[in-house]
């Protein structure tokens, strides 16, 4: 039975769900909730988190060690009874193992840690994944944080620290087509709009920045993410929906030409026996 994990600050609460160890809530003292909220009628997911794989498989498969092995988009994580690491006032770490379960689809031994804590008005979230074997592990992993945009995404930008020019791969059925359109050149700022996800989301390779924020155009209310050197940037929506995914991914989606082979799949990650690897982001919530 998945349990409800509260953490704490003088500024900030937190609600995370041992499934998936997903964010549920987070708000302020006065009571602005930051996180979409669920709502069915456009999408139910809050803050997934993306593990073994980001994006999809070419027809829902892939091959390593000469086996042939079938994983739904993003992997199994999301899906997943995290153990309760620790937990104090201010933060808690989940833990996920590999079991039977998880070989039927992923052939590899791991520990996937996802750890929080609350400083002031900013939440640090960090991924782990400890490679208990002697041999390597594949994988990627990746956030999926939905923040509400209550009025609509039109009313706010994205703000980039520093100039970018960004062309978006194109994603195609969950896929990559080999294709980019340029979204924006030599500019900080990006105005959203919900064209930009009538197909799917905004997908960019090695951005220059190291800190984006989520701004409202009239008012302060603002979100602004702070990250280590994840490869992928995505921004995603579905149409008048009142939340905007802001995704920073070590890992993408396969692309249109796959050999199947998780070795040769964009983005993954080699974890060489009794290894660990971590990336961190920290969200900070103003309104």
């Amino acid at each position: 039975m998945s349990k409800l994990i509260t953490i704490k600050s003088e500024e900030l609460t937190v609600e995370i769900s041992t499934l998936g160890a997903e964010l549920r809530r987070i708000y302020d003292t006065q009571g602005t909730d930051f996180l979409w909220d669920g709502n069915p009628e456009f999408w139910t997911g809050r803050a997934p988190i993306l593990f073994p794989i980001c994006g999809g498989l070419k027809n829902g498969k892939y091959s390593y060690g000469g086996k042939e092995y079938q994983l739904t988009k993003h992997g199994f994580a999301r899906r997943s009874e995290f153990e309760t690491e620790a937990i104090d006032e201010n933060s808690a770490v989940f833990l996920l193992k590999s079991n039977a379960e998880t070989k039927v689809s992923y052939p590899f031994d791991f520990e996937f840690r996802v750890s929080y804590e609350l400083k002031g008005r900013s939440l640090s979230v960090k991924y782990s994944v400890t490679n208990p074997s002697d041999g390597e592990i594949l994988f990627s992993f990746g956030s999926h944080e939905a923040y509400a945009c209550p009025d609509g995404i039109e009313n706010y930008v994205i703000e980039f620290e520093k100039e970018e020019s960004l062309d978006s791969l194109c994603i195609v059925d969950n896929l990559l087509t080999g294709e980019a359109v340029p979204i924006m050149k030599n500019e900080t700022t990006l105005p959203l709009d919900y064209k930009y996800f009538e197909i799917d989301a905004l997908c960019f390779k090695d951005i220059k920045s190291r800190k984006v924020s989520l701004n409202h155009k009239l008012s302060d209310r603002k979100t602004v993410i702070e990250f280590d050197d994840f490869e992928y940037f995505l921004l995603w929506t579905k149409p008048k929906a009142g939340y905007l995914c802001i995704e920073l991914n070590a890992g993408i989606d396969d692309i249109v030409g796959s050999s199947y082979e998780l070795s040769k799949k964009a983005g993954i990650i080699r974890l060489n026996g009794k290894e660990n690897f971590e990336l961190n982001h920290v969200i900070s919530f103003y309104s």
